[in-house]
């Protein structure tokens, strides 16, 4: 009677679990034992019919509980972590990648390959969500090959709209929307109408981004009134927010119903996003007022989630409406934060743009690589029959075997330029790393001199005042002395050439061989041009006049013999 507790919650469960649909709902499972299948059975209908994933948890727990009492069963645990990762990476994905690492090591790929074949699709799902774009899409398209040929149909449609999603990610809207389409057809095909009514939002706003504005929007108006997304209110807020955005904003109850909807559900980015929404309708409809009311709401909520994705434009928007009201001061502070925001995201983005690039590349090349070898086999076996047919076609055959030489030579000059393209993706991210060395020196060089500039005069004061008699000498020594030992031992120059060494080896080196007739402040004023800072930050840096500087740079022109046409910047950048 080891098994009685087990038992006892299996019939508890099906005594009250809503009835399952199990003519129309295709199961590819493979067989584990007859209590545990049903509890799958279950799970798979809540993909199936996009039911909230949170609705399946105790189904999981009962399938934990039957893998204990099942230890030998290795496939038990193994499907019961895929469906506790396949729940948990709405929150998100280290949790589920551990997990489904577990799976993974619990199951036999050989016995189990629909098993496997799901394990390998949430596994690309994990890294399309984190970024893992080019892993992502070969995952996909592998698993795509697999539920084809054992014509899992919905799970072929699920492949289709990830790839999507993957394109529309990387910019590649027009075969985004192919996938979103062939989807859906699929959908159709087996009366997937769920799945398929929540797609089409993604191909209403992939059409929207491609310049198709009015069938995106009556996609929308019809998503709206469409019973199966009135269910669903956390899918309702995203249609009502891009109907908004997409009718040009001339839906103007969505942003309060969409609002009241996301309080409803008590889910903060989307109140977030609907607050957001609300504030952009009362400011175009100048109500500049309520506009600052929602805003600020708005950024309060951003601040308690630590979006900065969504807390950047909501700054922005709010010293737009600050400047309406002729409110100077707050504007200039709101976009001053909001600059501050956008400056530590700049590199992030960069890093985030530069691996869109790299990922597009390498499915260029992974596709480029497919087609090659569906070529090739294609190729062997006409070969095959060829050679089974006759003697008589020999002149054909040769034809073709040059023609497919071709061919080859064309793909192989793709896979070139593609390799070409991801070298210079990796240039230009040593260009953006350089450069931002180059501010990074130039901004802490400028921090130094300020301060050793500010220290100065307050040592120069403490003299004053000592001269005066307002202070008493020890006192006027003390702090001149602590004063002094906050200046650099050395001046900032000194700092400023051990760090630029670093960043530029051999300049200062280079530039004397060529130019010996350069004197140390023209070898100075040679790297603060090399850096690219302006005549203005370089006066500061000098304490002189800008002037002076264009002096100098005209004096160190003639001693470089630089021509007419030819730029300072880029001959020393050259070096």
């Amino acid at each position: 009677m080891k098994n009685a507790p087990v038992i006892f919650l299996f019939v508890i469960f099906l005594l009250f679990a809503p009835s399952t649909r199990a003519d129309k709902i295709p199961c590819y499972w493979h067989h584990i034992d007859s209590a545990f299948d049903s509890v799958t059975y279950i799970c798979e209908e809540v993909v199936y019919y996009d039911y909230p994933r949170k609705n399946i948890l105790p189904q999981i727990e009962l399938l934990y509980n039957m893998s204990r009492h099942h230890p030998q069963n290795k496939a038990m645990k193994a499907r019961a972590l895929y469906w506790d990762a396949w729940v948990q990476i709405k929150n998100n994905t280290y949790t589920p990648d551990s997990l489904l690492r577990q799976a993974f090591a619990c199951i036999d790929s050989t016995k189990f390959p629909y098993d496997f074949a799901r394990f390998r699709f949430l596994e690309g799902d994990i890294k399309r969500i984190n970024g893992e774009w080019a892993d992502a899409y070969r995952i996909y398209k592998q698993q795509e090959a697999f539920f084809t040929q054992q014509n899992a149909i919905f799970d072929v449609a699920k492949v289709s709209v990830a790839i999507g999603i993957i394109l529309q990610e990387l910019g590649e809207s027009n075969e985004a929307l192919k996938y979103y389409r062939k989807g859906n057809d699929l959908f159709e095909k087996i009366d997937c109408y769920n799945c398929l009514t929540k797609n089409k939002i993604n191909i209403s706003n992939t059409m929207y981004m491609l310049g198709e504005k009015e069938e995106a929007l009556l996609i929308l108006k019809e998503l709206e009134q469409n019973p199966i997304v009135q269910q669903d209110t956390n899918y309702l807020v995203n249609v009502l927010v891009s109907l908004y955005s997409v009718s040009d904003k001339t839906e103007k109850g969505s942003p309060q119903k969409a609002f009241e909807l996301a309080q409803k559900l008590n889910y903060n980015p989307l109140i977030t996003l609907t607050l957001q929404t609300l504030g952009i309708n009362a400011f175009s409809n100048n109500q500049p007022d309520s506009a600052l009311f929602y805003f600020r709401k708005a950024l309060n909520s951003a601040f308690c989630n630590n979006n900065v994705y969504q807390i950047v434009p909501i700054l922005k928007q709010l010293s737009e409406t600050h400047f309406t009201l002729n409110n100077i001061d707050s504007a200039y502070y709101y976009i001053t934060l909001a600059n501050t925001y956008e400056d530590s995201l700049l590199n992030q983005e960069k890093i985030i743009e530069l691996s869109k690039l790299e990922s597009k590349a390498t499915i260029e090349k992974y596709e480029a690589d497919l087609k090659q070898a569906h070529e090739k086999t294609s190729y062997q076996k006409r070969i095959t029959w060829i050679s089974v047919i006759s003697i008589v076609i020999l002149s054909c055959l040769i034809f073709y075997i040059l023609w497919l030489s071709k061919r080859r030579i064309a793909i192989g000059k793709k896979l070139k330029e593609a390799e070409n393209r991801e070298l210079t993706l990796l240039n230009k991210q040593y260009l953006l790393e350089l450069d931002s060395k180059n501010r990074e020196l130039t901004s802490n060089t400028l921090i130094i001199a300020k301060k050793n500039a500010m220290l100065n005069e307050l040592s120069q004061y403490v003299e004053n005042l000592e001269s005066k008699g307002a202070i008493d000498g020890n006192n006027g020594q003390q702090l001149k002395k602590h004063i002094k030992s906050q200046i650099l031992a050395d001046d900032e120059w000194q700092y400023f050439k051990l760090h630029f060494e670093k960043v530029h080896p051999d300049f200062f080196v280079t530039l004397k061989e060529k130019h010996p007739d350069l004197s140390e402040t023209e070898l100075r004023l040679c790297a603060y041009i090399r850096i690219g800072m302006s005549a203005k930050e370089i006066a500061q840096m000098l304490s002189i006049q800008p002037e002076t500087v264009n002096t100098s740079r005209y004096r160190i022109r003639k001693k470089l013999k630089l021509a007419s046409g030819m730029s300072l910047e880029n001959y020393l950048r050259a070096l």
